[in-house]
């Protein structure tokens, strides 16, 4: 659990990407328990190796059979929680999206513009199993593909932690310190923070200065 955490952290994922370790992580409890049940702990690290240091046996069958089902039960209420905070409905959703990963595929479609894209050959052969969200910020320089691009944007965009919001926040409270508590205009400042690959725009600056003239 605390892998799967740390995995969604960071930035770059999008909501299929986070979704798509949930779902993993969904999967291998029923693997956990059944393992349990057999007395097999191998799926719990720290455990296996906490018997293995201290030499513990069990002095009876009772108490392996304690043990399998406190795990069995913690495994039960895990995953209990994680149908709740995810829901089926959320993979129904990603599955009827799935054109937004996989853009050539042959699965029936009723909009127009998938179906001209998919019939271009020239943005298929530049695609080639790229990265999927570049490829659509990409397609919204073309007018054709532009309301198609737009609706897949608005869907990759979705924060799938808040891993972004608790940083956001971390660079609020450094840049209003006690000595600079008193600025007004923070946007700016709170993106330059943030962004990683904020480039300047050399033009439109050099568009607002005033040329030095000769003497």
């Amino acid at each position: 659990m605390n892998q799967v955490n740390i995995s969604l952290q960071g930035r770059g994922g999008d909501i299929f990407w986070s979704t798509s370790k949930i779902n993993a992580l969904k999967m291998k409890i029923p693997l956990w328990k059944n393992n349990a049940l057999s007395k097999n702990f191998s799926d719990f690290p720290l455990l296996s190796q906490y018997m293995q240091e201290s030499g513990w046996e069990f002095e009876d069958v009772s108490t392996e059979e304690k043990l399998s089902a406190l795990i069995v039960a913690h495994l039960n209420l895990l995953a209990d929680n994680l149908n709740m905070y995810f829901p089926e409905d959320n993979d129904h959703f990603l599955a009827e999206n799935s054109w937004i990963i996989q853009q050539f595929n042959e699965e029936p479609t009723e909009d127009e513009e998938l179906l001209k894209l998919r019939a271009n050959l020239n943005q298929k052969y530049s695609f080639r199993g790229g990265d999927y969200s570049e490829f659509w910020v990409f397609l919204l320089e073309f007018p054709e593909y532009k309301n198609l691009a737009q609706e897949t944007i608005d869907i990759l965009v979705q924060m799938p932690t808040t891993y972004l919001c608790e940083q956001g926040f971390s660079s609020l409270v450094e840049i209003t310190s006690n000595k600079r508590n008193s600025i007004l205009d923070i946007d700016c400042l709170m993106r330059g923070r943030i962004e990683r690959e904020l480039t300047p725009r050399y033009v439109q600056i050099a568009e607002t200065m005033q040329q030095q003239a000769s003497h």
